[in-house]
């Protein structure tokens, strides 16, 4: 059913993230199905974001958008390289070359993990959150 796999899907999510001690701030729609002009795709495709959307009412967690979503699994997708700073330049260019869009995500190192503003925490607290979240929560 696949109404109840949507509702499930966002459940199961935020139970894990509420377990170990975050709270879903949203969630993308990065969904994975074939070609909707199949009409049984379509009732599938239908139906798990029916599911989808009403346990995120429920849930209150909202949807975020990308310019780039790719809706169709049987269609090329997206990929996320880890480089060295010093590749950033080469990178650029070979993807320019190939006419392969892409964008920078972020950076790693240091002793934080930001994003954009939303999120300013020290790297031992989310250890801590994620290896003892679920005690701390129950005790």
């Amino acid at each position: 059913n696949p109404y109840q796999g949507g509702l499930i899907v966002v459940a199961e999510v935020c139970r894990n993230l509420s377990c170990s001690g975050a709270q879903p701030l949203a969630m993308t729609d990065c969904l994975n199905f074939g070609s909707p002009e199949r009409p049984d795709i379509y009732h599938q495709l239908e139906q798990c974001i029916l599911g989808i959307a009403d346990a995120c009412r429920v849930l209150g967690v909202p949807v975020g958008n990308r310019w780039d979503l790719t809706l169709f699994g049987e269609r090329q997708s997206r990929i996320v390289v880890s480089f060295r700073e010093s590749s950033w330049n080469a990178l650029q260019s070979l993807a320019s070359n190939l006419n392969v869009p892409m964008i920078k995500l972020g950076t790693t190192g240091g002793g934080r993990f930001k994003i954009d503003g939303q999120v300013d925490l020290p790297i031992e607290q989310i250890s801590d959150g994620w290896n003892n979240g679920l005690e701390a929560v129950i005790g």
